[in-house]
């Protein structure tokens, strides 16, 4: 068991060490994602706390982008001429914290992850009930949806408001179905057929 832990250790530097650029920029990638994924739901306002992250994150991508740029000639060499200059116990000792700390904050990430990826299943579970719950839009959800507007002066008006709040026009009704205005003493919605409201 414990040689395999060893050789599993001994491959995931190898591996680290050959890809070391590639799996920086995906950590910090996922990072970022996450916390744009935040500032989606924070909204404008409280996004504005996770900009410094953002930009952070960002950054380390184009820096890791370029070091790697960099060192595709040389990085070879370097490394074997690093890993011989090490001694074993050393090497053991970095490779034991580093695999320790890349733990944790794969841990913490997951945890993050995994929080996110509830809430976000919630709100959709929560939006697909209340739309599934509702055979046909009412009429307030009808004019928000539409954002009607004055005949007369064309600014926006408050659904179910019977006059204008700019110039004092009076407003039509519209068609809790379909949204359409009616005519006035109209009894029935003439694009779908539905009831008019107050009759």
């Amino acid at each position: 068991m414990k040689s395999l832990v060893s050789r599993t250790g001994r491959a995931i530097v190898r591996f680290f060490l050959r890809h070391w650029a590639s799996s920086l920029i995906v950590l910090f990638a996922l990072i970022a994602g996450l916390t744009l994924y935040q500032m989606w739901r924070a909204g404008l306002v409280g996004a504005l706390s996770f900009l410094p992250q953002l930009a952070i994150c960002l950054a380390a991508i184009v820096v890791v982008a370029v070091a790697k740029h960099l060192t595709k000639g040389f990085g070879q060499r370097a490394l074997s001429r690093c890993a011989t200059a090490i001694s074993a116990r050393a090497a053991k000792g970095v490779v034991e914290e580093g695999l320790s700390q890349g733990q944790e904050a794969l841990k913490d990430t997951i945890e993050g992850a995994k929080g996110a990826l509830s809430d976000l299943g919630r709100h959709v579970k929560d939006d697909l009930d209340e739309f599934v719950g509702t055979s046909q839009p009412t009429a307030a959800s009808v004019l928000v949806a539409r954002a009607p507007r004055c005949p007369a002066c064309r600014h926006f008006v408050r659904a179910g408001a019977k006059f204008c709040d700019a110039c004092g026009a009076p407003l039509p009704r519209f068609c809790p179905r379909c949204g359409r205005p009616l005519r006035e003493g109209a009894r029935f919605c003439d694009a779908c057929g539905a009831v008019a409201p107050g009759t």
